[in-house]
Parts: C-alpha cells; structure tokens; sequence
C-alpha cells in the first residue's frame, strides 16, 4: 500500500511516498505513541515525544524545547537538525503523522540532563523536563542492559511479549 502525500519542490507540486507505519503501540510510562516504519525505523510522535519529557501541550513542543535558551546550547548539530526535520510517515489508519527517530528521546533528555547540571535550569517548569528526563533516561538504561542480556543468552525467545515495557512501568 502506497501512501502519497504533496510536497512542493520549486513551485511544482509533485507526489511523494511516505514511508508507512507497519506497527503501532503504546509505551505505558508516559503514554508515548511509537512505531516501526517499512524500513525498520523506530519512531516516536511528536506529541509522544512531548510527554515523555513532562511538557504540556502539542508535538510542536520539541521544536520549542529545542529553542529553549536554557538547552539548546547543550543539544548537538544532528540532534539539533533530527528535531527541526521530523519524519513524515503515513500512520496505521493512512493519516499522515510527525514524528522522531525513538533514540531522539534518549538525546533529549540528555541535553536537558546536561543544562540542569550546568545550574542553567531555573524555572519549576525547566526543572520539570528535568525530572522527566532523569527518570526517562534511568529507566531506559535498565531496560537496555536487561534486553542486552536476554539477547545475548537468547531469553528474549522464550521471556513474556511485554516483559520488558513491565519493568520499564517500575
């Protein structure tokens, strides 16, 4: 199935293949959208990406959390440039959506990590993001040491579907 969206290069509308979300779910920590494109992508939503960081409001979030004088400092070119070009990807249902490369998040939350050590984060709302992107970035790393592990023994063949996402909920 094709998934075809305008675009317009040079004043010429021309039609364009969105890469097409094969699989969808939720990740139950902070509520997060995320999927897998026909390439193998993994890929979290904007406003996905805005929640697991404790911000409030839309997917254009990240974009403004990217701007943020306290943090952009601290975000790198390509991280810097992942979030000002979101992936346009056709959802399960067909309708366009926005997203990010899942690793994204991890990135975030350590230039956020970086600015609150750096003393730059004042307000409760900056220190809000913080305290989302601490608990974001440990439980991730747990999660990864575990499923390294189980790959490497082969226990991921034979452990529970959503072992992993419950230890992410502790």
């Amino acid at each position: 199935v094709w998934a075809d969206a305008l675009t317009c290069r040079r004043g010429v509308l021309t039609m364009a293949r969105l890469p097409k979300a094969t699989h969808s779910g939720k990740l139950k920590f902070a509520n997060v959208p995320c999927f897998v494109l026909e390439d193998g992508r993994r890929v979290i939503s904007g406003r996905g990406m805005t929640s697991a960081i404790g911000m409030r409001g839309r997917g254009q979030g990240v974009t403004r959390i990217a701007g943020h004088p306290s943090i952009k400092g601290h975000l790198n070119n390509d991280l810097v440039m992942a979030i000002q070009t979101p992936i346009k990807f056709a959802g399960i249902g067909g309708r366009e959506t926005d997203g990010f490369e899942a690793t994204i998040l991890n990135d975030l939350c350590e230039a956020i990590l970086t600015a609150r050590d750096a003393g730059e984060l004042k307000t409760e709302q900056e220190k809000r993001y913080a305290k989302y992107a601490d608990m974001v970035t440990r439980a991730l790393a747990k999660v990864g040491i575990i499923s390294l592990v189980d790959e490497a023994t082969g226990y991921q063949d034979i452990r529970a579907r959503r072992a992993l996402e419950e230890i992410l909920d502790k």
